[in-house]
């Protein structure tokens, strides 16, 4: 036999397990068409490498299935990835703060912890130190790491490409290749929208959707002044029947309104100009920011006819003052209307659902097991 079978059989041993927690070696030994003594061998081994694990719970409590079962009486044991023993580091870095989550592979989030990074001088020194401080914790041990960037960030080269809150500029900052040399574990990169989009794809609720934008806004609290945010931006991704898009220059889902003042920098209309600052105190001022993003947002949903649009990041916060301007925002852009089968779902994060680390995790797990 070929040395490479078991280790192309053990991979896609891992893979069926990751999508469908559950399946006992004889299942696996259908699916895949590999004789029974193998698959019980490669689980011994993978099991031994603590990346496989009996689940002896209620789900082969049930009848047992003569068909696939070696012995009279015996039910088959389902099996999983060994999320005990093992989790992924999701990190989101932001303008202020590095937030680490160590996640399951299955996508519990177990702890997180919160960095602050006040001088953004040297963020890669910084996001090295935020990782050493989570590796040296007694904890499952870590199988790889992801990380959600604010700004735009290639995943083919790791690098992130261009982020004004992170002090990348002219140059692309590359974390994939040194943190993977530093830490001798994989590391995947992207931006903080498109890592939202995995986390929908992997673990969420709402997995049948297989078009939809996610809007993602970063609300920053200003420390000195209650009443506004110190910043706020917009970052949003787009998946199409499956597949997140990237563009030409993986800059796809990178916004700005349609309605800003072509001689600013800001990605709001015009005539809100810095004011979504105020956001936080000023209601009429936050319905016309809404409005805004609805705009925008509508257009791009119902011309790409997806099938929903997910917020998350912050404004999940404002979600009954969102979710009716959103719905009349869609109605409005749709060409015909009369067609009620078109409609496009609003979903909210929900307000402690990290979607950023979590989908940062996801990330490191699908390059891992799928």
């Amino acid at each position: 036999m070929n040395d490479s079978k078991p280790e192309q059989y053990a991979a896609q041993i891992l893979s069926l397990l990751f999508r469908s927690p559950g399946l006992s070696r004889a299942d696996l030994s259908g699916q895949l068409g590999i004789d029974r003594g193998m698959i019980t061998r490669i689980v011994k081994r993978l099991s031994a490498d603590g990346l496989v694990r009996e689940r002896r719970d209620s789900m082969h409590s049930g009848p047992r299935n003569d068909t696939n079962s070696s012995a009279p009486g015996r039910r088959p044991i389902p099996l999983q990835l060994n999320d005990s023993d093992s989790c992924v580091l999701g990190l989101e870095v932001q303008r202020d703060f590095i937030k680490v989550s160590r996640v399951t592979v299955y996508g519990t989030i177990i702890s997180t912890r919160i960095h602050p990074h006040p001088s953004r001088q040297n963020i890669r020194a910084e996001i090295i130190q935020a990782i050493e401080r989570e590796l040296n914790c007694t904890a499952p041990r870590v199988l790889g790491i992801g990380i959600a960037a604010s700004g735009l960030a290639d995943p083919r080269t790791g690098c992130i490409v261009h982020s004004p809150h992170l002090g990348v500029d002219s140059t692309p900052l590359d974390l994939q290749t040194p943190l993977q040399q530093y830490f001798d574990l994989p590391v995947r990169v992207d931006n903080d929208a498109r890592c939202c989009c995995y986390d929908v794809m992997t673990y969420g609720s709402l997995q049948q959707h297989h078009s939809f934008l996610y809007l993602f806004c970063e609300l920053n609290d200003d420390q000195t002044d209650p009443e506004r945010y110190e910043n706020v931006g917009i970052g949003s991704a787009i998946v199409l029947n499956g597949a997140i898009q990237y563009g030409s220059h993986s800059a796809a889902g990178e916004f700005r309104s349609i309605f800003a003042n072509p001689d600013t920098h800001s990605q709001f209309a015009a005539d809100l100009g810095r004011a979504p600052l105020r956001i936080k105190s000023d209601q009429a001022l936050r319905t016309r920011f809404l409005e805004d993003l609805a705009a925008n947002f509508a257009m791009i949903a119902n011309y790409l006819d997806v099938a929903a649009i997910y917020l998350g990041g912050g404004i999940e916060r404002y979600q009954e003052e969102a979710r009716p301007i959103f719905a009349r925002a869609l109605h409005t852009t749709r060409l015909y209307r009369q067609d009620h089968q078109r409609g496009v779902e609003i979903h909210f994060a929900e307000s402690d659902a990290k979607p950023a680390v979590r989908g940062a995790a996801a990330l490191i797990a699908r390059a891992l097991f799928l």
